[in-house]
Formats: C-alpha cells, sequence, structure tokens
C-alpha cells in the first residue's frame, strides 16, 4: 500500500516547513496502517498545532491547503494526561475530525493512544508518538 512511503514524505516535508516554528512533532497510525496522522507542536505557552497532515487510506488532508480536502485547527487543548484538537474546514463552519488522546508515562517509558474520528468517514484507533 502507499499510505506508509507517503505518509513518511508528507513527515519530513512538514518537518523542514515546520522547523522554525515548531518544538515538537506527534505522530499517529493505527494498527492496520489506514490512519497517518502528524501534528506539529508550536512553542508558546498554550497548545498550539501549527502544522500538519493526516492520511486516511488514500485521501491526503492538510493544513493550510485549499479546496475540498483542507482543513484549519478549530481548538486544541491539552492538560492532565489529555490531548484534544477539533479539526474544522477552513471557514470554521463544521467539525471535519477530532483527535483524543491518553498520555501516561512511568520514568522513561510512555505511552500515548486514543481516538482519531474523520466526520462521514470513520473512527479509528490510534498509537502514537512524539511530545
Amino acid at each position: 500500500m502507499m499510505l506508509p512511503r507517503f505518509a513518511l514524505l508528507v513527515l519530513a516535508l512538514s518537518a523542514i516547513a515546520q522547523a522554525a516554528n515548531a518544538t515538537g512533532t506527534i505522530t499517529c497510525a493505527d494498527q492496520d496502517d489506514r490512519v497517518a496522522l502528524e501534528l506539529s507542536i508550536g512553542s508558546l505557552p498554550v497548545l498550539k498545532v501549527v502544522g500538519g497532515s493526516i492520511a486516511v487510506d488514500d485521501r491526503m488532508i492538510s493544513i493550510g491547503d485549499e479546496g475540498a480536502d483542507a482543513f484549519a485547527v478549530g481548538q486544541a487543548f491539552r492538560a492532565d494526561g489529555r490531548l484534544m484538537v477539533d479539526f474544522t474546514d477552513t471557514n470554521v463552519e463544521a467539525v471535519t475530525a477530532r483527535l483524543r488522546l491518553e498520555e501516561t508515562g512511568e520514568a522513561r517509558d510512555f505511552a500515548t493512544a486514543g481516538t482519531f474520528q474523520l466526520v462521514g468517514t470513520g473512527a479509528y484507533a490510534v498509537t502514537c508518538v512524539g511530545p
């Protein structure tokens, strides 16, 4: 399947494009390789998603794109081991996707997992790496 190669390309390109503004990247995937999600997190006192991309099957969606597959970050929140992001269309008229993650750690071992929902398409269990 083409998704893993494409996801790596997107990861590399967005890391280059966002390096000046980002302090970290969260990368998530489901166990069936149907979903690849990457978010660049900005260096602000609050959670700020400054870039990102989502691949579901053969569909690619990016922050800042134009057209039907474009999206924006409507709101993002991180506290008490939870990270929640709502994505909207570029006109901020409707929520188009939701990411809900639980983060836990002990000593040097950390785990992040949760759900990603692409409205009208499906919901997926994802595991993640990143800050």
